[in-house]
């Protein structure tokens, strides 16, 4: 695989990382107001666990970003 696609794919995975990850947060945050204004327990329980669905995800996203970033600079 080329640099240029490599950037490219580190751009892409990086944005959507960072994306997903915020998504996750404001999520988690939200699905803990649900909580504590005494909403029934499944609706602030799956909120939660699919806010946690897109913290990893957007973890995962950013692990390979950080990946192809280390193989773009080995390869110069």
């Amino acid at each position: 695989m080329d640099v240029k696609r490599k950037k490219r794919l580190w751009w892409i995975y990086g944005g959507t990382g960072s994306a997903l990850l915020g998504l996750g947060v404001s999520c988690a945050v939200e699905s803990g107001f649900l909580k504590h204004a005494d909403e029934a327990w499944y609706i602030w329980a799956t909120a939660g666990t699919i806010s946690l669905c897109f913290i990893v995800a957007g973890v995962v996203f950013l692990i390979r970003a950080g990946l192809l970033d280390f193989e773009i600079k080995n390869q110069n």
